[in-house]
C-alpha cells in the first residue's frame, strides 16, 4: 500500500513526527517581581553605605573641631573667655566734672521725671588748658534719656534703686564712644530726681 497521508507504514504503527529541535529560553532582562535583586542592586547600596559614613565623619570631625577651640585647646579659644592680660583698671577721681545743665523731663511709662547729675571724670582727663571749653553735657544728657525713658514709676520706687541706676547710668556712660566718657566715668551725683 502506498504511504501518503493517513497511511500506515507496513510495520503498523503510524509514523511519528521528528523531534523539533528546542530554542534556548533568552536570558531575561529584569529579574522578576519579588525575586532578590542581583549584583548590580548591591553595588549602589555599598556606595550609598559608603557616601553616608563619609559624611558622618565629617560632621563629627568639624564638632570636634570646634568643641575643641571653644575650650581653647586649638588657636584661640572662646570669645566669652577672660583674657589673663586683661584687668579691669581701677579708676581713680580726677578733678574735671561735668553737669547735665537744666534738669531734662523724661517720660516715663505711667508718667514723667525731672533729672539732672553730675558726673566726676578720672585722673586721666586732663583740662585741654588755657581757654579751653568745657565738656560737652549732651553725651551725658542723652544716656539719660536712653536710661530712664519709658520707665515704671514703681522701679524707681523700690529700696536701692537709686544707688543701682547710679551704677547703670555711669556704666552706661562709660560705654558711650565719645571723649571723656568713653571708659573714664567715676561715678556719678544725681542733683535732680523726681517723678510723679
Amino acid at each position: 500500500m502506498p504511504v501518503g497521508v493517513g497511511a500506515k507504514p507496513a510495520g503498523g504503527t503510524a509514523a511519528r513526527p521528528a523531534p523539533v529541535a528546542a530554542k534556548p529560553a533568552a536570558p531575561p532582562t529584569a529579574p522578576p517581581a519579588g525575586a532578590e535583586p542581583g549584583k548590580k542592586g548591591g553595588g549602589k547600596k555599598k556606595i550609598l553605605i559608603i557616601v553616608l559614613i563619609v559624611v558622618i565623619l565629617a560632621v563629627l570631625a568639624v564638632g570636634v573641631f570646634l568643641v575643641l577651640k571653644l575650650l581653647g585647646v586649638l588657636g584661640g579659644g572662646g570669645s566669652d573667655a577672660p583674657k589673663p592680660a586683661e584687668t579691669k583698671k581701677t579708676l581713680v577721681m580726677g578733678e574735671l566734672s561735668v553737669s547735665t545743665g537744666e534738669p531734662l523731663s523724661i517720660n516715663l511709662d505711667d508718667g514723667y521725671m525731672s533729672f539732672a547729675a553730675t558726673i566726676y571724670f578720672d585722673e586721666e582727663v586732663k583740662p585741654e588748658g588755657e581757654g579751653s571749653s568745657e565738656i560737652d553735657p549732651s553725651p551725658a544728657r542723652d544716656a539719660a534719656l536712653r536710661l530712664f525713658k519709658g520707665m515704671k514709676k514703681d522701679d524707681l520706687d523700690k529700696p536701692g534703686a537709686m544707688q543701682e541706676l547710679q551704677k547703670k547710668y555711669t556704666a552706661e556712660l562709660n560705654k558711650s564712644p565719645i571723649p571723656p566718657y568713653d571708659g573714664h566715668v567715676v561715678t556719678v551725683q544725681f542733683t535732680t530726681f523726681a517723678y510723679q
